[in-house]
């Protein structure tokens, strides 16, 4: 997670035109973090439910 996020900063840094780029990868980091939130609180509250 942390490699994605630091290897689109680089790529902003490297080259302002890929910034675009760089926002779609962290955006995509972001996504994956909150699915994986959400699913470990389904998979919880469906533990807590049985």
């Amino acid at each position: 997670m942390k490699a994605a996020l630091s290897a689109s900063r680089a790529v902003a840094a490297l080259a302002p035109s890929h910034s675009e780029l760089a926002y779609y990868l962290e955006m995509d980091v972001f996504i994956r973090r909150v699915n994986c939130s959400a699913t470990q609180l389904i998979t919880d509250s469906a533990q807590e439910s049985r």
